[in-house]
């Protein structure tokens, strides 16, 4: 969603987004800049270009880039004259610090467009929580030289609504040179891992992959609370409909009738295969009784069971650091009891160990 002037005014008087005029007398003035659904933005002074002499260069060895470039600066008012089919590196004026639930991008104004000069070379979009100086690429596609000056509003922001925070904000990637820049720099591609073959292993990028795993597994176990809800919303309206469960945004698939015999032996399988100890021998008896056609359970009951047990199983077989959280297990757990204690032989069996089996999981 697209910011309107009202959203625009509201971030920018809460000081989520601050739009800043570094110099005194040309000062960010909201009443004048901020548009219906955007905010103008200057030219800066400050400017680099290639060297004439330049004929090509290795984008593997940008680390030697300022040898080929020439930095300037332009007085106010002064013309600066852009050859035809020439590119001129400059930044916006404005600096720029964006909301943690905003992000930009950056589009030229069409009175320049229809002079056919461009003011980026597609590196248009802008990160939440972005802050600092924002470049600009200016191309003249005419066939004759084209003059600009400093302080022209060259282009608009427009700043977006996200559905949520980042699960890592932009300031915490290590990758992010740009980051606070007050002088927008050249480019830092020779970087990149696939052109550098080496991956940026650092505190920063541990704390983002730990962050990640950790978003996954509550998607996980809110996904599996939810799904195990529907199935006794379900069986509580008499509808007759087989159960689907999903692990870590894996289908496990339908059961029925036919296949309760396989999948309480695949998941012995895999019980030896890969869980130890008390725990172990408590799914194996919880799964030689749900195989058991003569437990005393009906059909239903036996499908949503098993389905439970499958779960339970895939989480004994996994680290524990990696498990559902103690709620979502614990849902497991008592949705499981309410089925299996319905028969007499169930109940029995349940009290032997089921209220050891959280403690084992967790």
């Amino acid at each position: 969603m697209r910011l309107a002037d009202s959203e625009i005014h509201a971030y920018l008087d809460s000081g989520d987004l601050v739009v800043f005029g570094p110099r005194e007398e040309y000062p960010f003035d909201p009443a004048q800049q901020v548009q219906p659904c955007s905010i103008d933005l200057r030219l800066d002074s400050h400017f680099y270009a290639y060297k004439e002499n330049i004929t090509s260069f290795d984008v593997r060895d940008l680390d030697h880039v300022s040898d080929c470039i020439e930095a300037f600066h332009v007085e106010d008012g002064a013309p600066i004259s852009m050859p035809p089919g020439s590119v001129l590196f400059g930044q916006i004026y404005e600096q720029l610090r964006l909301p943690s639930r905003v992000s930009g991008k950056i589009v030229g104004r069409s009175r320049f467009a229809r002079l056919g000069l461009a003011i980026h070379a597609t590196g248009d979009f802008i990160n939440p929580q972005f802050e600092g100086a924002m470049p600009l690429q200016l191309i003249n596609h005419n066939r004759f030289p084209v003059v600009i000056y400093p302080m022209l509003t060259i282009c608009q922001l427009i700043l977006v609504q996200l559905t949520s925070e980042p699960i890592t904000s932009y300031p915490m990637r290590s990758d992010n040179p740009y980051h606070r820049e007050r002088r927008a720099s050249p480019s830092v591609l020779h970087r990149d891992p696939m052109l550098s073959g080496k991956a940026a292993r650092d505190l920063a990028s541990e704390i983002r992959a730990r962050m990640l795993a950790n978003y996954m597994k509550q998607r996980a176990s809110s996904a599996m609370i939810n799904d195990i809800s529907a199935l006794f919303d379900a069986k509580a309206k008499g509808v007759a409909e087989q159960p689907r469960f999903t692990i870590s945004h894996s289908t496990i698939g339908m059961l029925n009738s036919e296949s309760e015999i396989d999948n309480a032996t695949s998941l012995l399988r895999d019980i030896s295969q890969g869980i130890d100890g008390d725990l172990a021998a408590i799914l194996r008896e919880l799964l030689t009784f749900l195989a058991d056609k003569n437990n005393g359970l009906d059909d239903q009951a036996r499908r949503l069971a098993l389905g439970l047990a499958r779960d339970l199983t895939k989480q004994a077989s996994i680290p524990k650091e990696e498990r559902a959280s103690t709620a979502s297990l614990q849902t497991i757990i008592t949705r499981l009891a309410e089925i299996i204690k319905t028969s007499a032989a169930g109940s029995a069996l349940w009290l032997q160990w089921g209220q050891h089996l959280l403690a084992l999981l967790t």
